[in-house]
């Protein structure tokens, strides 16, 4: 792999990173393998700003100590987030926003389904993704608002509703989920009657 591809993945990757208020670094101080992965910022790294030098060097030692199948996995990553258009990226970048904003305990579950979504097989991560991209964007914003209604439910009550839904089959989940959108129409048509009844007997009185 080039250099240039280290680099923007090292900047890439260090999205992931919780930005600090450190202090600058001189180039010099850099380790061998630091000022070799990040040589095409040399000339200009004491003009970067230190927030963006610590990025790059959080990028830097997090490759390093990455094992060849995950420098792998994270050149494949990069691929696919260069095929992105800008809009998408921006949606990621929001969305990332978005898990930073999340609790401890949420975060963790939302790197267990992302480690889950990596052990499908490609065509089923196609799939996947091909559903998503057909979603209006209220339809998107569903689950962060699932996930806000989650927030005040307490840690045993979590637990013990996950529980539940993972002893239940496919076809149960498929049922639970043909009850909700039917009680969500029932509950809209008998809403409208109310109101029109209501009507009726205003006009009557």
């Amino acid at each position: 792999m080039t250099i240039g591809v280290v680099l923007v993945l090292a900047i890439w990757m260090a999205l992931s990173a919780a930005y600090g208020q450190e202090a600058a670094l001189n180039w010099k101080h850099l380790t061998v393998e630091q000022q070799q992965l990040l040589k095409g910022f040399e000339k200009e790294w004491a003009h970067l700003g230190t927030q963006r030098q610590n990025q790059l060097l959080r990028g830097a030692n997090r490759w390093s100590e990455m094992s060849p199948d995950q420098k792998g996995s994270a050149q494949a990553r990069f691929q696919r987030w260069k095929q992105f258009s800008p809009t998408q990226r921006a949606r990621i970048r929001e969305q990332y926003q978005v898990y930073r904003e999340m609790q401890p305990e949420d975060q963790r579950r939302v790197r267990e389904n992302f480690e889950r979504f990596q052990d499908l097989s490609p065509e089923r991560q196609e799939q996947i993704r091909g559903g998503w991209g057909q979603l209006s964007p209220n339809q998107r914003k569903q689950p962060q608002r699932r996930m806000e209604a989650w927030r005040p439910v307490s840690p045993e009550r979590r637990q013990r509703r996950m529980d539940s839904l993972q002893q239940r089959t496919p076809q149960q989940r498929q049922q639970k989920q043909r009850r909700l959108k039917e009680g969500s129409g029932n509950g809209g048509n008998q809403s409208r009657n109310s109101t029109g009844n209501s009507r009726k007997q205003g006009g009557v009185n």
